[in-house]
Formats: C-alpha cells, sequence, structure tokens
C-alpha cells in the first residue's frame, strides 16, 4: 500500500468524527432553540383594541394572523405575517370601508403560504361578507363582496383552503322575515369568486327554526363539510351538507340522533385526506352537558352518534376539534364539575380518535382546582402529534396555557405561554405545520387597551436528529473499521515481507 493510500485513510477517519461531531453539535443546537419561544405583540397600530385574532400556517411553518381593531371611530380588520426566516413583519389594513364596522375575521392559508381572509362587514345599512386573498411575493389584493343578499344581515363566515388554494366560505344569512340559513361561495384559484348558495336551514319560514353557527372543513382535493346548529323555540340539532368538487353542494341532513339531543350546539368538524369528516358537538339532556360525535364516510354517510365522554359529574362544553392526514383525530373540551364552590372548577379534557378503531378514553389534559378554564383549542399536524391551548382563570387574572401531545408519549405538563404582567389574556387560537412547529395567537390587556400577542413553538427534533447523528455515526464506525483493517492488514504484510502491494520496476522478459 502507498503512502498516499494510508495518508487517505487517515483523512477518512478524521472525515468521520468529524461528521459524527457534527451531527452531535447540530442536535444541541436543535435542542437549545427548540421550545416555547418569548411572548411578544404583534400588532403595530396603538390607537384602539385588537381582538379576535385567528391564525394559519403553511407546510414551512410560515404564519397570518387577522384580526378586528378599533381605530376610535370603528373597527377595521388587520394582519401579520411570520416567516420562519425573517419573524413577523409589519402589520398590514385588509379593507378601507369606512361606513361601518368590519368584525370576525377569519383566516386560512394553502400549503404554499397563499392566504384568504374573510370577515364580516357593515356596509351602512347591513353586514355584508367580504374577503380578500395573499399571494406569497405580491401581498394582499382588494377587499372583494362575496354575496349579495341585500334583504337582510349575512354573519359569522368560516372558511376552509384546500391544498392548492381553492376556498369554500360559509355565514349565517337572515332572510328578513323569519329565519337564518346557511350560504356558501367558493373561491378557485385562477377564476375567482362564484356566486353565494344555500345549502341549509329552512325555507318554512317558522319562527322557531334558524341555522347558526356554522363551520367547514375541506380535504386536499377541495371536497369540503359544512356543519351547522339548527334550533328552535326548546330544541337544536345538528345538521350537515357536503361539497364533492366538481359536483357541487348536496343535501342538507340531520347528525345527531336520540341520545342528549333536548339540545344540541356548537358544531365542530374535521375531515381527513380522503374526505372523511369528524364531527363534535355539545348535547344537553335533562341532566347535564354531554360531549356527542359522528364521522362521515365516503360512500357510506354519518354514522351513529356516540359519547366522546361519559364523565355523569359535571357539564362539558366547546369541543374543538383536529384531524390528521390519516383521520386520527383530536378533541378537548371544558369540564365543569359539581358542586360549584364560589366560581366554578374546571379542566382541559381531550380524548383521541384513532382511524380503524374509535374513540379511547378521554384524558385530563389540566384540572383546575382553583379556578376556572376556557376556551380550549386544538391543531393537529399530518403525524397525528396536537398542541391544545386554553385560557386559566385563578381569580386574578387570565393566563394562556398550552400543552403538546406526542402520538408516542400523550399529553406533556401544562406550560404558561404567555407574559408574566398580572394582566388579562384571551381567547387564544393555535395552528400547527407538518413538523410540529406551533404558532398561537391571542388578545393581551395592557392596562389601557387590548393587543394582539403570539408566542411560537418550535419542535425539538430529537427524532429527527437523532436519526441523522445514528445514521452519520453507523457509517462513520464502519469507515473507521475498514479503514484500521486495511491499515492493519498492510503493516502484517509489511512485516512479513510481502512487498506485492508496493509498486515495483516491470522487468524485460528474458532474451531467448
Amino acid at each position: 500500500m502507498s503512502e498516499t493510500s494510508i495518508g487517505s485513510l487517515y483523512t477518512m477517519i478524521i472525515v468521520c468524527f468529524s461528521l459524527t461531531s457534527l451531527g452531535s453539535i447540530t442536535s444541541l443546537e436543535d435542542s437549545v432553540n427548540s421550545g416555547w419561544g418569548t411572548a411578544a405583540p404583534i400588532g403595530s397600530d396603538d390607537s384602539g383594541s385588537a381582538l379576535y385574532p385567528q391564525v394559519a400556517v403553511d407546510d414551512s411553518g410560515n404564519a397570518m394572523v387577522v384580526w378586528q381593531q378599533y381605530d376610535g371611530v370603528r373597527n377595521n380588520i388587520w394582519s401579520n405575517r411570520f416567516t420562519v426566516e425573517a419573524g413577523w413583519g409589519e402589520a398590514a389594513l385588509l379593507e378601507t370601508n369606512n361606513s361601518g364596522d368590519a368584525v370576525k375575521p377569519q383566516i386560512a392559508v394553502d400549503n404554499s403560504g397563499n392566504a384568504t381572509a374573510v370577515w364580516q362587514q357593515d356596509n351602512g345599512t347591513r353586514y355584508c361578507i367580504y374577503s380578500n386573498r395573499y399571494v406569497v411575493g405580491t401581498g394582499w389584493g382588494s377587499a372583494k363582496l362575496i354575496e349579495s343578499n341585500d334583504s337582510e344581515g349575512a354573519f359569522n363566515p368560516q372558511i376552509a383552503v384546500d391544498d392548492s388554494g381553492n376556498a369554500t366560505v360559509v355565514w349565517e344569512q337572515d332572510d328578513g322575515i323569519y329565519d337564518d340559513s346557511i350560504h356558501s361561495n367558493r373561491y378557485t384559484v385562477g377564476t375567482g369568486w362564484g356566486s353565494a348558495t344555500l345549502i341549509g336551514g329552512t325555507a318554512n319560514y317558522y319562527w322557531d327554526e334558524h341555522a347558526v353557527d356554522p363551520k367547514v372543513a375541506v380535504d386536499g382535493s377541495g371536497n369540503a363539510m359544512a356543519v351547522w346548529m339548527q334550533y328552535g323555540f326548546n330544541w337544536g340539532s345538528v345538521w350537515s351538507n357536503r361539497y364533492e368538487a366538481g359536483t357541487g353542494w348536496g343535501t342538507a341532513s340531520l347528525i345527531e340522533t336520540g341520545t342528549c339531543v333536548l339540545l344540541a350546539a356548537e358544531p365542530e368538524v374535521a375531515v381527513d385526506d380522503s374526505g372523511n369528516a369528524i364531527s363534535v358537538w355539545s348535547g344537553a339532556d335533562n341532566f347535564r352537558h354531554c360531549i356527542l360525535s359522528s364521522r362521515y364516510v365516503v360512500g357510506m354517510g354519518w354514522g351513529d352518534p356516540t359519547l366522546v365522554e361519559v364523565a355523569d359529574t359535571g357539564d362539558n362544553f366547546f369541543p374543538h376539534i383536529a384531524a390528521d392526514a390519516s383521520g386520527n383525530a383530536m378533541v378537548v373540551w371544558q369540564q365543569r364539575e359539581e358542586p360549584f364552590p364560589g366560581i366554578a372548577e374546571s379542566g382541559v379534557m381531550a380524548n383521541r380518535y384513532v382511524a380503524g378503531t374509535g374513540w379511547q378514553t378521554a384524558t385530563i389534559v389540566e384540572e383546575c382546582s382553583s379556578g376556572m378554564i376556557g376556551h380550549p383549542g386544538v391543531a393537529v399536524n399530518e403525524w397525528g402529534n396536537a398542541m391544545a391551548v386554553w385560557e386559566r382563570i385563578d381569580g386574578n387574572r387570565t393566563s394562556i396555557c398550552s400543552s403538546r401531545y406526542g402520538f408516542e408519549t400523550g399529553w406533556g405538563p401544562s406550560v404558561s405561554i404567555g407574559t408574566s404582567a398580572p394582566l388579562n389574556a384571551g381567547n387564544p387560537q393555535v395552528a400547527i405545520d407538518d413538523s410540529g412547529n406551533a404558532m398561537v395567537v391571542w388578545w393581551q390587556y395592557d392596562g389601557t387597551s387590548f393587543d394582539i400577542w403570539s408566542n411560537r413553538y418550535v419542535e425539538p427534533e430529537t427524532s429527527l436528529s437523532s436519526s441523522h447523528t445514528s445514521i452519520v455515526t453507523v457509517f462513520a464506525i464502519l469507515a473507521v473499521g475498514v479503514s484500521i483493517a486495511a491499515i492493519s492488514f498492510y503493516w502484517i504484510r509489511k512485516k512479513k515481507g510481502d512487498r506485492s502491494g508496493e509498486l515495483t520496476e516491470e522487468k524485460p522478459p528474458p532474451r531467448s
């Protein structure tokens, strides 16, 4: 073996050990930068209170937030965008209609980071539904009216987008006589907004039948599921309708029947990549409020309602659900215990739906023995990891808390993620990307007015870093082993006098 070959082997050994060390350093750096950051305000206009933020993230972890903010005369719709590379940008005004208040914004983001916002806008006569779209590299466009029913007001818009950025919006529409119904419009990339369509509610004009509180979710192909509450004088039920891409809306149908249904309210819905849906809601009988669920399977329809929890000692409210790509889902809700000393004690509960198995056992995420829990929410990424957020009311102030669920580890401890100032905070909203990084936004009182604050959770790259480090380490060990074996083999042969591995001068053949 030549000296050059021996030098190459020593170089290989050094490189392998360097790669191993680099993998360990990278893992350490990820560990140091992971977890929750520091809570900070993200708005820039201090003229009046900012409330009711909503947040969505794209596949890369970039986030878009919208909120309503009072300017001393009216409420306007504002937005701010977070990028992983640069952090928060400057707040931007999304509409300039000064005829009345703009309130209740909602936001959805596609895989590439393009966003669509909707809100209800007072035009001086009634509330209408408006929208604006953000395109990466271009920015926000102009606000557009997406419904034209001039009889009465339109309220409470909700939005969802598919992987390509096509949007489905649903809202409540007052008919100007007696009833509220559910309407929808759809945005198609390259075409724009279509026409508003009636998708649910009654056309009988009975005074005791109203369709309200719609929610919507879509799969990657643009198929959508809408759910809403329909109620009368002393009853309430949950209804749904499905939009099939290329076909349109179907016929509204009743979801819940026969279980805890004196009053069914607060419906929520989530869908998986195949278009299967899970809806949850709060139901009431003569004794308590309970959390129920039903699952929709494409080609089969809705199944029978199922209790998500079986606690008989208290009431359950405000369910919120999110699902992963495979159809596993997580629901969180507020459970209030009895009796009620002073203010009612409550906690955050959760249950997980496993595709092909069903609902598991309800779990306590946080038990608040000296106060109340409010406004629980949850987001789930495509791998089934979840982040839950809620308000904790301890009697002196309201703070923002969170807990992370790992599909292999379960729920982690409750942590406070807001400011430590003794001032109230509320209405937390959460979104999570495919890597498990989460963005939470909320309103925070500063002693004079309300501002929009945020905090970001960076997922520890434990499994990824460990896998990369392990792979590098294995190859390094193999390379070092091969190198040592080759060097040993060379020196053994050299000691025995075998020079076959060295270059020798070629001798001419003997003459005949």
